[in-house]
């Protein structure tokens, strides 16, 4: 699956000093869900993204790797 997101997830939450059950209880996602997608075993929907997103305090786009920005800023200036 995509390490990427997950080590980002989990470098955040840790450089926040926020417990995975914090973050669980302010998104409402399983402690065990979020351990997955931070070990990279699955990959959040858009949904709980956005609840982790909100949850840390960062855009969603902090979680996108470069490509994935750029496509959602040239989506976002053609609007």
């Amino acid at each position: 699956m995509n390490t990427v997101l997950g080590d980002k997830l989990r470098e955040l939450r840790r450089e926040r000093k926020i417990s995975q059950q914090k973050v669980s209880y302010r998104t409402h996602i399983s402690p065990v869900q979020l351990s997955r997608y931070e070990n990279g075993k699955t990959m959040p929907n858009f949904h709980n993204l956005v609840k982790i997103a909100k949850a840390l305090e960062v855009p969603l786009e902090y979680f996108l790797e470069d490509e994935e920005r750029e496509f959602f800023r040239k989506l976002h200036a053609a609007n």
